[in-house]
Order: C-alpha cells, then structure tokens, then sequence
C-alpha cells in the first residue's frame, strides 16, 4: 500500500509542528473511533478484529506530512548528546555475562570529571558529538542551517540546579527569554584561576569576546546535521560543571 504525504499549507507552517501532529492524532482518532461504531452498525457481521486490523495496517504506512521548506526559526529543533559507545557488553546490572567487565557500557555520554588538559571524551573514550534532532518527528535534523554556530560554554552544577530544579526555574528555562539568559549568565563558568579559557579546541574553533567557544555545524550525509566535541580540552579540574549548549 502506497499512499502520498499531504502537504501542509503554507498558512499553519507558524503553528509549532508537535502542537499541529497532536491536533491531527486527536481528530484522526475520533474519527476511526466513530467511523469503526458506524461500520458495525451497518455491518453487524463484520468481526471488530477486522477492522482494527484494518486501521492498523493503514496508520504504519501513513507517511509524514509533507511540510515542504520550513523557514529555520519556525522548525522546533532540539540539541541532543550522543557518542558511539566503544565499550562491549550491556548496560543490564544483573548481566552474568558482564558483572566482572570493568569496561561496561556507558551510562551518559561525559565523564563525572574531567582533570587539567583532559580531552573531553566519554568514559569509554569516544568522542562526543552534538546532533540537531526535529523534535516532530524525533529524527536527527538533515536539513541546512546556514550560519548557524553552537555556542559552548561551561556552567557551575550546583548554581545551576540551584537556580533551575525547581519548577519556577524550569518554567523559566523553557519559556527563554533575557530572564533566562541573565540567570544562565550568573551560572557561566568561562575562565580558569589563571585567566585562561575554561575549555580550548584544537581545531581551530573561535571563541567570542568573552571565551565561549564557537563551532560550526558539520552535515554528514548519513547521520544528519551535528557537532563534533572530538577536540575539545579542558584547562582545569572540574567534576560538578554542566555543559551548556546554544544554538
């Protein structure tokens, strides 16, 4: 079964695409609830296993809308961690085969610490990247984002949870805005004790005025458009930092 995405109008590419995919889901939902009552209304013979199967079978071919060039700041775009995992084994606590292995597989992607002139790589030793996920679809984002940078730059643990745990501080985090710039600000952690940079890359990466790193995206054709962090070193000891990432 093949069937044509539909293209969305030009008129609702402003309105956020999870908002537009759950007000769809929801009406598309109340319509196979009702037509699927009608049915057996009419068809008292027809087994409900039928149809349900029947609806199942066309939702997994249903493709995605098709919303054709999207400008880049209506698109909900997330920055996610990711790092390929060089350890063998699993993560499952009671695997027999794996409680003795000292190299099991990682948990998050950074390290707890990182000491003086660290390369900042996972525990495995892997080096970590950032991919620009479509938080519609939940797929790494292959489109191009032109003279879009990601900035880099260290915040305190403890000031951040301080300032962000609780609800308000979420709510704050979420909404945006010179607020939640200002109280990120109070957290950045951008200079050493000897006034050098916190964090320096050896690719060439420029850094602002005052020390956030710059980098530029990288598109590669089979994972999508992302960050690499393979080059980027540490200038002092830190065990309770939180990278902080803005695109």
């Amino acid at each position: 079964m093949s069937i044509a995405p539909v293209k969305v109008p030009r008129e609702l590419l402003a309105v956020q695409q999870t908002v537009l995919e759950e007000y769809v889901r929801n009406r598309l939902l109340q319509f196979i609830r009702g037509f699927g009552t009608r049915v057996l209304q009419l068809a008292p013979d027809l087994h409900p296993t039928l149809l349900d199967r029947a609806v199942r079978d066309v939702l997994e071919v249903l493709p995605q809308p098709d919303y054709g060039l999207v400008p880049v700041d209506m698109l909900e775009l997330q920055l996610v961690f990711r790092h390929d995992c060089l350890a063998l084994g699993c993560n499952e606590p009671q695997c027999v085969l794996c409680q003795h292995n000292s190299q099991r597989r990682c948990a998050v992607n950074f390290c707890k610490k990182y000491l003086v002139n660290d390369r900042m790589v996972a525990r495995c030793g892997a080096g970590i990247r950032v991919e620009v996920v479509d938080r519609a679809n939940g797929k790494v984002f292959d489109g191009e984002l032109p003279d879009v940078f990601l900035e880099l730059f260290i915040l305190d643990g403890a000031q951040y949870d301080q300032r962000f745990l609780g609800e308000t501080g979420r709510a704050l985090l979420a909404a945006g805005g010179e607020g939640a710039d200002a109280e990120l600000e109070a957290c950045t952690l951008l200079h050493n004790n000897k006034g050098a940079p916190l964090i320096t890359s050896l690719t060439g990466c420029r850094a602002d005025e005052q020390g956030r790193l710059l980098l530029q995206t990288q598109v590669c054709s089979s994972r999508g458009l992302r960050f690499c962090l393979v080059w980027l070193w540490s200038n002092r000891s830190c065990s309770s930092y939180k990278k902080f990432l803005k695109c």
